[in-house]
């Protein structure tokens, strides 16, 4: 039982790495796309607003499709999902898909849906 307690501990703290990273790697995108796009801090704003917004609106969600579906196969997916959408974020041309068009950049409701379920599952499997 200690060998699978300290299984799923090492498991569920690489995957909080990893969508910290992804949350945290966006403070190093905003300047770039303000730059590059020639963004507004407003517009800035909005793309992190949207982010982290979605983040926090689908965590319940998430944690009842971590019930339905399984948490490993949520964590699995939601982490794909994110990465996928920021591999996305560098096709985007600007303010609109990187806040509203494209369903995969990370800015997206369904990006951030996908990060958030790390709270959700994380939490209930360390229990």
């Amino acid at each position: 039982m200690i060998a699978r307690a300290r299984a799923v501990l090492a498991a569920a703290s690489t995957i909080h790495f990893v969508h910290d990273g992804f949350s945290d790697i966006l403070y190093v995108f905003l300047p770039l796309w303000a730059s590059e796009f020639g963004l507004s801090l407003a517009q800035v704003g909005v793309i992190r607003t949207t982010y982290t917004g979605g983040m926090a609106l689908f965590q319940i969600p998430a944690g009842f499709l971590a019930e339905r579906w399984g948490e490993r196969r949520l964590l699995v997916a939601g982490t794909a999902v994110t990465a996928l959408g920021f591999v996305a974020a560098g096709w985007a041309g600007g303010f609109l898909p990187l806040t509203a068009t494209g369903r995969s950049v990370p800015s997206s409701d369904e990006a951030a849906s996908s990060g958030s379920t790390f709270t959700a599952c994380g939490t209930r499997s360390t229990r």
